[in-house]
């Protein structure tokens, strides 16, 4: 990226992040849409209720997994054979450790994460079993996101895709056989995706056994290289942190939003799908800016690093703001695909309208973040998602919820800390950049 066209090289770099987080992002949005028309509005609340608490705990450590590629990747590229592996190794125990303590940390947290939300005491229960068994197949998604990690590392992409988009679609066929033939509601939405997960994560664990290079996992060996482990989570924890930080800020709103019923909670949902694929793409350019940044400060260029990054928000500004304006349009259409009850259609709508219009704004944080992580600031990113995307909405919504108990109110949350962030984080650069010379990033 130090070189040649900036769009092209940025495009090029975010656009299979695009296809992979959309493949991803089919688990739930299949799960919401069946159980949403062939269940009822309370299955479809009960998984929208799930997916916040979700992002939250899977968040972390997925944060995880991208310090471990960090490492790999440093290891591979220095053709330290006998550390990559020790790597790898220490990668795949790790691993299994999370799964274990996500998986119980999930089950038994599950009634406690609902209740914070506020959930509606007729999805409560539908929540809580669709909860339970997602999480018993967590190990299968951690083990997926570490196993994809591994691969990219060495510099294969494409085998993580083909396996993930197959096992999408393998959650689409499980997901109707299950809930329309089985007739096993909310559960046999849970238990497709987690079936599908354990497969994706199988394959991708049986492709790296087999390996013949260094970067080979060999499944009964448990060594670990605690100097690797600890680098790992020094990379990997701040960039967890965020994630579930991200998360947690949907759910201090979420709590307010289920306090207008089922219906709300139906709709948010809904709207929640919609948000994942603007996310998703804000988010991909986010990586590419971090990597464009930190490469280029790298090779002295502090020039195309400013160039660069405007570049990559420009891109994120466009595409948004199609996406945006296409989903605002197509508000009422989009929620029928999940739900037509009119109390659905009418929250969902009214959501979507309200937070939709103002996602540009979210471009500047989360492109501005990426260029603060590339310029080796992480922790400041994440102290300004925090202050903004966590403390201020929560204190917004304390301090006047007692005088304005609207959803309209509640809504407006979204775009004034997205305001409020984006212009925290320029000035902080504005006055970090004034320098005549950017340091040379030599730490991932």
């Amino acid at each position: 990226m130090t070189q040649g066209s900036i769009v092209k090289q940025l495009v090029l770099f975010a656009v299979p992040l695009i296809v992979g987080e959309f493949f991803q992002m089919l688990y739930n949005t299949v799960d919401s849409a069946i159980v949403g028309n062939f269940v009822g509005k309370e299955a479809l609340a009960a998984v929208g209720a799930t997916g916040t608490a979700v992002n939250t705990l899977v968040g972390f450590f997925s944060g995880l997994s991208v310090g471990a590629t960090v490492i790999i990747a440093r290891y591979f590229g220095a053709k330290d054979d006998k550390q990559l592996h020790a790597a790898v190794q220490s990668t795949y125990v790790m691993t299994l450790a999370m799964g274990v303590l996500l998986t119980l940390l999930g089950i038994f947290g599950a009634p406690y994460l609902l209740q914070l939300l506020n959930t509606p005491k007729d999805a409560f229960d539908q929540a809580l079993l669709y909860l339970r068994i997602y999480f018993a197949g967590a190990s299968g998604l951690i083990m997926f996101n570490m196993c994809s990690g591994i691969l990219r590392a060495v510099g294969d992409s494409t085998r993580p895709l083909y396996v993930l988009i197959l096992c999408s679609m393998l959650n689409v066929v499980l997901d109707l056989l299950f809930v329309l033939v089985f007739k096993m509601g909310v559960g046999g939405a849970a238990l497709a995706t987690i079936v599908s997960q354990f497969i994706s994560a199988g394959v991708l664990l049986y492709m790296l056994h087999r390996e013949e290079q260094a970067h080979r996992v060999e499944l009964l060996s448990f060594r670990v290289d605690w100097s690797i482990l600890k680098t790992i989570c020094v990379i990997g924890v701040p960039i967890g942190l965020q994630k579930s930080i991200i998360a947690l800020s949907n759910t201090v709103v979420l709590s307010y939003v289920n306090r207008f019923g089922t219906g709300a909670m139906a709709g948010w949902s809904v709207y929640r799908r919609a948000d994942m694929v603007i996310q998703h793409l804000m988010q991909s350019f986010a990586t590419a800016t971090t990597t464009f940044v930190s490469q280029n400060l790298g090779a002295d260029k502090p020039e195309r690093v400013k160039k660069g990054v405007w570049v990559a928000l420009g891109l994120s500004v466009l595409v948004t703001a199609v996406l945006s304006i296409a989903i605002t349009l197509l508000s009422e259409p989009l929620v029928r695909m999940f739900n037509d009850d009119p109390e659905v259609l009418y929250y969902g709508s009214l959501i979507i309208c309200t937070i939709t219009p103002f996602q540009v704004l979210n471009c500047i944080c989360q492109i501005k973040s990426g260029e603060l992580r590339g310029r080796g600031k992480s922790a400041i990113a994440m102290v300004f998602m925090v202050a903004f995307y966590v403390v201020f909405r929560q204190v917004y919504l304390w301090l006047g919820w007692s005088s304005y108990e609207s959803m309209t109110f509640v809504l407006l949350a979204f775009p004034l800390s997205w305001t409020l962030c984006s212009v925290a984080i320029l000035i902080f650069l504005q006055i970090f950049t004034r320098r005549k010379k950017e340091p040379i990033i030599t730490e991932p």
